[in-house]
């Protein structure tokens, strides 16, 4: 690539990375008003629960929905960008039009994750189409790290003037607004599938047309990553969204620093777990190093119960190292499907991959739930492990187009 579209495909992707990091922020909203929404709301563990599954519901409902209808690959990044982030910002200052309605506010945060989803997985697209791949996979790195920055990005305001969910929601909502300007700059690089033409011949007409009319995961190769994926998708929400609750349970633990430690943990580390990962991807392979990343993150959850026991400064180490890891998979299994997939299906089957993983985030998220009532949250989260050790298990034979 020569250095004039080098810098061009820096940028596109750079400005990606902007647009999820702000558009994402709306995804755990609610999350960093907790206090504020349990006073007024009068909500238990299931109210918030609720909450969350929301989001991860409409997320999965809408990725599927868009896979199937192949939207991603049909429309245009900066199109479909800019209108799932305006769409998203619209949406999550809903509950503002009756403030004490909490059937309105799990209904907005439905309609977020549906919006989020015409937002992520186009992103996704955008960028496969300006890399190559090799560095495909630290290209797609660098949007996985945006969404975990934006996902904890709105635990920084906890112990704010805005902590009041209200004032979340609309700086959420400003947040995606940004984003949709943003996005209106967005294009399509080189390596995106060419779109069909009057002046195209009948075969290559034919051939995009049988892409769009098989299964976005069509081939072993591809339902192999996607089952990867969804051990992945297991263990990260489950670890995202109960993180404070585990935090909780250290001893000595200061209530008041839980925002912070909160967004460092899932926020930072997942960020610099997610460029390690495609760092070392381009030197040895997306599937390797998904393993091992899988590996390390089993062994964490695996630890969990050990963590009441260890001093706080080294219990968090491992919390972060574990956050790290749990995310630092997740760009490869996108990759490898950019590899996997005919270059006519890469946004369809990403979408549809990342909506299977999302629905069954949901199952993770409230079995924690329920155990830690039981058990105790940092013996809950050993369940967690599951995910992993699936993913690990469903990596194990190399393949020459995965790594």
């Amino acid at each position: 690539m020569d250095q004039p579209r080098l810098i061009i495909a820096l940028w596109q992707i750079s400005i990606g990375i902007v647009v999820q990091i702000l558009a994402i922020s709306c995804w755990f909203a609610t999350a960093a008003a907790v206090p504020s929404l349990t006073i007024e709301f009068d909500l238990g563990a299931t109210g918030r629960t609720l909450l969350v599954a929301a989001v991860q519901a409409g997320f999965a409902l809408g990725a599927v929905a868009v896979g199937l209808s192949r939207i991603t690959d049909r429309l245009d990044p900066q199109l479909l960008i800019p209108v799932g982030s305006l769409a998203t910002a619209l949406v999550t200052l809903l509950p503002l039009l009756a403030s004490e309605s909490l059937a309105l506010l799990v209904a907005s945060r439905v309609l977020v994750g549906v919006t989020l989803s015409c937002v992520y997985p186009a992103g996704m697209r955008a960028t496969v189409s300006w890399s190559t791949p090799r560095w495909r996979g630290l290209a797609v790195a660098g949007v996985v790290a945006a969404l975990t920055l934006g996902t904890a990005a709105p635990h920084l305001l906890e112990a704010t003037p805005v902590e009041d969910w209200r004032g979340v929601l609309v700086a959420c909502s400003a947040s995606a607004t940004v984003a949709a300007l943003l996005g209106l700059t967005l294009r399509t690089g080189s390596h995106a599938a060419r779109r069909s033409s009057a002046g195209d011949v009948p075969t290559e007409r034919s051939e995009r047309a049988s892409a769009l009319t098989t299964s976005p995961l069509g081939s072993r190769q591809q339902q192999r990553i996607a089952l990867a994926y969804i051990g992945h998708m297991w263990e990260v929400y489950g670890l995202w969204v109960w993180l404070p609750a585990l935090l909780l349970t250290l001893p000595g633990w200061i209530g008041q620093q839980i925002g912070l430690w909160a967004f460092s943990i899932v926020g930072l580390a997942g960020a610099v777990g997610c460029v390690i990962g495609g760092v070392v991807a381009s030197r040895y392979g997306k599937r390797v190093t998904a393993r091992w990343s899988v590996g390390i993150s089993a062994t964490c959850a695996l630890a969990t119960p050990a963590l009441v026991a260890l001093p706080v400064a080294f219990a968090l180490v491992i919390l972060a190292v574990w956050s790290a890891s749990a995310i630092a998979d997740s760009p490869l299994y996108s990759a490898m499907v950019g590899d996997a997939a005919p270059p006519q299906q890469v946004g369809s089957a990403i979408a549809t991959q990342m909506g299977l993983g999302y629905f069954l985030s949901i199952g993770a998220i409230a079995l924690v739930a329920a155990l830690a009532s039981v058990v105790g949250w940092q013996y809950a989260f050993v369940v967690l492990a599951i995910g992993p050790i699936a993913s690990f298990v469903a990596l194990r034979k190399p393949a020459r187009s995965q790594s």
